[in-house]
């Protein structure tokens, strides 16, 4: 039922990793964002 949202996750995967990787050189550490392997639900 969720088939198309699961891909779509899939395809913005790549993106999110981008994502987070120029919010740690921007701010020079991870500070105290966790990773999200995946958009949570209760964040999206």
């Amino acid at each position: 039922m969720s088939n198309a949202n699961d891909i779509f996750l899939r395809a913005i995967q790549p993106v999110v990793d981008i994502f987070w990787s120029l919010v740690w050189t921007a701010t020079g550490s991870t500070v105290s964002v966790p990773r999200p392997t995946a958009p949570a639900p209760e964040a999206a």
